[in-house]
């Protein structure tokens, strides 16, 4: 699950993957549709919020981390072929 939006200093995408929801839901004591419908009703607190944007924000960077990786795999694979013609 992705979203984009305006924090702090400009746009960022957060994500949040399947383990990172499983923690959110860990870390706050509730399940993600509770936490969804809490928000919802205005009826929250700091700690799911800030648990929500932490997460939301590690799931960003992991998977810029697995782009990354996965575009180095790809050039690896690319010079190693280069090489092997």
């Amino acid at each position: 699950m992705k979203h984009v939006a305006f924090f702090g200093d400009g746009e960022k995408t957060f994500a949040l993957t399947i383990p990172l929801i499983q923690e959110l839901e860990r870390t706050t004591g509730h399940g993600v549709g509770a936490i969804f419908r809490r928000v919802q009703a205005q009826d929250f607190g700091i700690q799911e919020i800030t648990e929500v944007i932490r997460l939301g924000l590690i799931g960003r960077d992991l998977q810029r981390r697995l782009c990354g990786l996965r575009r180095h795999r790809a050039l690896r694979r690319r010079r190693a072929g280069q090489y092997l013609r």
